[in-house]
């Protein structure tokens, strides 16, 4: 999920859709995989928090994406973009 919404980022096709199926694959990872506040030991709690507010902040960027696109924001040239010159 997260592989295929990089593609479509990067690719340019459907670049929104690909940032909602990156904030998807993570609003379950971070609950699951990043439970820093069940750690006991101190440094177990520390590297789970630290994947958790890097999980966060790739939520954040995700929806950013989401919401500017959205929004008609053009991120500049793309390989989605050259392709669709060639067909013209």
């Amino acid at each position: 999920m997260i592989l295929v919404g990089g593609l479509y980022i990067a690719l340019g096709f459907y670049a929104d859709l690909g940032a909602l199926l990156i904030a998807i694959f993570l609003v379950p990872t971070l609950y699951f995989f990043q439970n820093f506040w069940v750690e006991k030991d101190a440094t177990a709690k520390q590297t789970a928090m630290t994947g958790f507010f890097k999980d966060l902040a790739l939520l954040g960027a995700a929806l950013f994406i989401f919401a500017a696109l959205r929004n008609g924001a053009d991120f500049g040239p793309h390989l989605g973009s050259h392709l669709l010159a060639f067909k013209k």
